[in-house]
């Protein structure tokens, strides 16, 4: 019986397991902690006791499939295939509410995330819980015998710091293995789950909205995922804002759409630079993506998505962990569109001996307009428990052009270093401190100057649950000398409900005198109502630019709520308010007035319904 209560007998003692260790510097905990693991042929169960003071424990979420940060919390990191190439990762707090990250990424759906049974209880003495996670929802391994890796984080709030049961340093590969479990066929598999959607909407000059499409999803043999959208549902995604920035170079908002969340991280064409982002595509009638764990060694990733008589966009990733210590991994990206065609391809290798890391990346494009151009990384980093130090060389040439991608530079040639040094509780009333460096110098392809730039950073925290930053940044671009210098605080930066951030800084960009203030609160107000608000103020040489950024979310229930949005960007203003019945199996709902992604505010009031179903064949 999942009833949150682990009782005298209840859990086999093979099956329990004890001792934590600091997943940065792989001391013991000085709490106590203890779990159970084990499985038939329809679930995994997993069971944990924790041993703290009950009083000074974190749990305010209470939903299904929502973020635990900042919650006391334990979680199973969980690789039936046993590589390190990825796992899945499910979390539960103190008052049993749950989440889920499989992996690869996924939209949250509940018919297609999936969800688990768990329930917990706070003791005299701490918390314990219990849970029963399908097999279905398990990125999934061929049936039969196998040697599957496992890990248990803590994360104690009292500390805010997480413990793992295992101390590998974030490398996947050291992770404990579960040796001769018995994955059973999982039943069901073999359907197409369906996620059609309706929406309509009316404006104020009495325009009529209307749109229909459909979402899809299957498990293919091998460990595959097939998705698939026609007239893809993005009427109520709120796109992220991008904070008040004067820049040399572009940046991108990060990616909200469901369809280019599945799967996302199989899907690998770079890193400083990316021969794919998702955000480069405005508009998609139709998508489809394969992706997935080939074998225990090899992952891949294969899309291809249309705007019908305008452009077709193809993306094929592919890496292979030939053993512990090498990686590699290939990509290829085609763009077709009148006069805009475009080919771009990267081949990248990582060889890791103890603590340090080489690498290799290449890349290449072949475009209509800029012709054909290359992109070369090549550099080594050391990670310790204190340390984190690394060198890289860059040459970028002055055609490279991923045209739906982003590589923000060209056109230079670059040696660059940073390094740190941090430690934990070695200053009396200080948590965590630490100090970095980094230091950059480029040229252009004929030799000409380009820029250099040095910097140095400390940040600490402390006890009392106060985080304080530091930074110093100089140097040249092109003609100009920059400079900057800034300071940053937050209170209490442990918790994600209740916070107040700051930042100020003065610098010389462009030859031009520079003020930047950015404010930040959070604050709960009930169990269920949550604020968020944030302001900037730019001031460049006289001239100033604001932004205010005001959230308000209200749960009426654990699959029902209510948010409002506010956004003032100088003297433009645009609000959107709307309610949602989501978050569960079946039907959900949603009502929006005003548009999420306007300028200025739209007078419109739309509705839209999704309706799962279940195809088999």
């Amino acid at each position: 019986t999942i009833d949150g209560e682990i009782g005298e007998g209840e859990w086999q003692e093979s099956a329990r397991r004890e001792g934590f260790f600091d997943r940065d510097t792989g001391l013991p905990s000085d709490e106590r902690a203890e779990f159970w693991l084990c499985y038939d042929g329809k679930n995994i169960y997993f069971a944990g006791r924790v041993y703290t003071d009950p009083k000074r424990l974190v749990a305010e979420e209470y939903r299904q499939n929502v973020s635990l940060g900042g919650n006391d919390q334990m979680r199973l990191s969980l690789d039936l295939l046993g590589q390190g190439t990825g796992d899945d990762e499910f979390g539960i707090n103190p008052q049993g509410a749950t989440e889920i990250e499989l992996n690869g990424g996924r939209a949250a759906k509940t018919e297609w995330v999936g969800e688990f049974e768990a329930q917990a209880k706070r003791t005299e003495n701490g918390w314990q819980f219990e849970a029963r996670i399908p097999w279905q929802i398990v990125s999934p391994a061929p049936a039969g015998l196998r040697d599957a890796r496992f890990d248990v984080e803590w994360f104690r709030s009292n500390k805010s710091n997480s413990y793992s049961y295992a101390y590998t340093r974030g490398d996947r590969t050291r992770n404990p293995q579960w040796t001769g479990v018995n994955v059973p066929k999982i039943e069901g598999n073999d359907q197409f789950l369906l996620l059609p959607y309706a929406f309509v909407g009316a404006r104020e000059d009495s325009k009529f909205e209307s749109q229909i499409g459909l979402d899809f999803k299957r498990q293919l043999p091998g460990g595959l995922n097939l998705v698939g959208t026609i007239n893809p549902d993005d009427v109520n995604i709120e796109n992220d804002i991008l904070s008040l920035d004067f820049s040399y170079f572009e940046r991108l908002a990060g990616e909200a759409r469901p369809f280019f969340q599945e799967g996302q991280s199989y899907f690998s064409t770079g890193f400083d630079a990316r021969l794919f982002a998702s955000q480069r595509i405005r508009h998609i009638d139709s998508g489809i993506k394969f992706y997935g764990d080939v074998d225990a060694s090899t992952r891949m990733g294969a899309m291809a998505v249309s705007d019908f008589g305008d452009q077709i966009a193809s993306v094929f990733s592919l890496s292979r962990r030939w053993s512990p210590q090498l990686v590699t991994s290939l990509a290829y990206v085609r763009n077709d569109q009148r006069g805009l065609a475009n080919d771009a391809g990267q081949v990248n290798v990582n060889y890791s001996l103890g603590d340090t890391t080489y690498y290799l990346n290449t890349q290449f494009t072949d475009d209509e307009q800029q012709r054909s151009g290359s992109r070369i990384s090549t550099g080594a980093f050391l990670e310790t428990a204190k340390w984190n130090t690394g060198v890289e060389y860059t040459e970028v040439t002055p055609n490279f052009f991923p045209r739906i991608g982003f590589a923000p530079q060209r056109n230079f040639r670059q040696v660059s270093l940073f390094s740190r040094y941090g430690e934990q509780y070695t200053i009396p009333g200080v948590r965590e401190w630490g100090v970095g460096v980094n230091l950059s110098s480029a040229n252009r392809f004929n030799g000409d100057f380009y820029r250099d730039n040095a910097g140095v950073n400390a940040e600490m925290s402390f006890l009392n649950n106060f985080g304080f930053g530091i930074g110093f940044n100089a140097g040249r671009f092109e003609q100009f000398h920059d400079r900057s210098f800034g300071i940053g605080m937050t209170y209490p930066f442990n918790d994600p409900y209740r916070r107040v951030s700051a930042e100020i800084s003065w610098s010389r960009f462009r030859g031009r005198e520079r003020r930047d203030l950015s404010v930040q609160a959070l604050y709960r107000l009930t169990p269920f109502t949550q604020l968020s608000l944030s302001n900037e103020f730019v001031e460049f040489d006289g001239d100033a630019e604001t932004q205010l950024v005001l959230v308000a979310t209200h749960d009426l229930g654990k699959y029902e709520g209510v948010s409002f949005r506010l956004i003032r960007r100088d003297n433009d203003y645009n609000w959107n308010a709307s309610y949602r019945l989501s978050g569960r199996r079946g039907t959900e709902m949603f009502f929006i007035v005003g548009d999420p992604n306007s300028r200025t505010f739209t007078n419109r009031l739309a509705f839209k319904i999704v309706t799962p179903m279940t195809l088999g064949f």
